[in-house]
């Protein structure tokens, strides 16, 4: 049987999209692809299940098809913040920085409340080596979200970059005031002050690293690294 339109004449809104956002939810995202497609089938100009679609793509890794769907939200919707948002990922995802850049540039437009776009943002200029940059919009980032832990943890990234440990040290600390069992910034704190000829507490921090997870090897092989007498001074 056919379902009848509204009496406006406007296409009925496809159910397949909210079943697709609980299938990408749950990491099923074959399944959200092809819930969110028929959804899109039944409704063309259904920016929403573009969206999700988009989102679907970039988690199996498969960042031109996310792109062209963000592309298409953009077209339905040309002031769509986390559309932009999202392909400047994908496009971080293919090492297209630049363009990633002019993608949060123009989110951030529109949104300059939005703590994690220049979070992001910081993340594009960090990968071009752009550390100075990068601090500066991870210092927005915090400034807008005190609270912003991947914030802090990139831009003590950044830090350690420019070989400024102590700033990097103060950052992964507050990342782990704020979340005390992250076992990357335990390990990530260990590397600058392995940096810093700091041995005792290098170890410490690698040793909590690997006791919340037993499998870490980065920070298995930074402590071991350091019970060689090379480095023992």
């Amino acid at each position: 049987m056919k379902r009848s339109l509204p009496s406006d004449g406007r296409k009925p809104r496809a159910k397949a999209d909210s079943k697709g956002v609980i299938y990408r939810v749950k990491g099923d995202y074959a399944r959200a692809v092809t819930d969110l497609s028929e959804a899109i089938r039944l409704n063309p100009k259904f920016a929403d299940a573009y969206y999700e679609r988009g989102l679907a793509y970039a988690s199996k890794g498969e960042h031109d098809r996310a792109i062209a769907d963000y592309d298409e939200v953009l077209k339905l919707d040309p002031k769509s913040s986390r559309a932009l948002n999202d392909r400047g990922n994908a496009r971080i995802a293919k090492r297209d920085y630049d363009r990633a850049i002019k993608d949060y540039d123009e989110a951030i437009s529109l949104a300059p409340k939005g703590a994690f776009l220049y979070r992001n943002r910081g993340n594009a200029y960090f990968q071009k080596n752009d550390n100075d940059r990068a601090i500066k919009d991870y210092d927005e980032a915090i400034k807008l979200d005190s609270k912003y832990t991947a914030a802090f943890h990139s831009r003590g990234s950044a830090f350690y970059n420019k070989k400024d440990y102590d700033r990097a040290i103060n950052d992964y600390s507050e990342v782990l005031k704020l979340d005390p069992e992250n076992n990357v910034a335990f390990n990530e704190r260990g590397r600058s002050f392995h940096a810093k000829s700091d041995y005792d507490r290098a170890i410490a921090d690698y040793g909590e690293a690997i006791r919340l997870d037993p499998n870490y090897a980065d920070a298995l092989n930074n402590r071991g690294s350091l019970f060689y007498p090379a480095f023992a001074g």
